[in-house]
């Protein structure tokens, strides 16, 4: 079938500025069969000033490696993303208003960049229930414990959603 990369950020607050990402390649066949091939995680060392993310994120994000700044947090998913973008299917979940404007400050450090961003960006919860916790149907079916609100846990939890969850399946195929 091909390949899929799933990202997902976390933001200080809704509209506010991506300073954690997570992110999957992952190898999809026809029968809806998914191994992750590489994997991206990696946070700014800011300060959070986010009352709600910082009760609610933080505590899932100290194991991360991290970066001195959000511009580089940027550059260095940018070059994960260009070395799979070719190849790659791109997804997020639920992707306004933190994937894309995550995306949009990318470009935003450097507008030679423009044109390299995901045309389209694919939304795995266009066509899903958007209250279905993507955590538990990941947990239920792989036994596998994640992190909430961790990057790399909700990409990999949106990947297996959207190539598992019926009402996604046409939209891979």
């Amino acid at each position: 079938m091909g390949k899929i990369m799933m990202f997902d950020v976390e933001s200080n607050g809704l509209y506010g500025e991506g300073f954690a990402v997570g992110a999957v390649v992952s190898n999809v066949d026809f029968v809806g069969t998914c191994t992750i091939i590489e994997r991206f995680e990696l946070m700014a060392d800011i300060e959070v000033t986010d009352n709600w993310v910082r009760k609610n994120v933080l505590q899932h994000l100290k194991d991360m490696p991290k970066v001195s700044s959000v511009k580089e947090l940027r550059t260095k998913f940018y070059e994960f993303y260009m070395r799979n973008k070719e190849v790659c299917l791109i997804y997020s979940d639920c992707n306004y208003p933190v994937e894309t404007n995550f995306l949009s400050a990318i470009v935003s450090d450097n507008e030679s960049r423009c044109w390299d961003m995901p045309f389209p960006l694919m939304d795995c919860c266009n066509s899903s229930n958007i209250n279905i916790s993507r955590n538990d149907f990941f947990e239920n079916e792989q036994k596998e414990k994640l992190r909430q609100h961790n990057p790399l846990d909700d990409a990999k939890a949106s990947l297996y959603f959207l190539i598992h969850h019926n009402s996604c399946k046409h939209m891979i195929k």
